[in-house]
């Protein structure tokens, strides 16, 4: 027995478009330390794109969320 809310076409899209944000936002600290490697870049740098990043990803969180209400 599936229950109601997952028959939802708008439930499942605002799932499917959290499930997708969040995917993407984790590769990027995966793959920063070899970009550092490659790039030459300082640990005082890396961590002011870890801080966008996470801010960008605030935003972006906030915006589906918008669009589901």
């Amino acid at each position: 027995m599936i229950p109601p809310f997952l028959r939802s076409q708008r439930y499942m899209a605002n799932a499917a478009g959290h499930f997708t944000i969040d995917i993407f936002n984790s590769t990027i600290p995966l793959l920063l330390p070899l970009f550092s490697l490659s790039l030459g870049l300082s640990n005082a740098v890396i961590g002011i794109i870890v801080v966008v990043h996470t801010f960008g990803n605030s935003l972006t969180q906030l915006k589906t969320l918008e669009k589901s209400d």
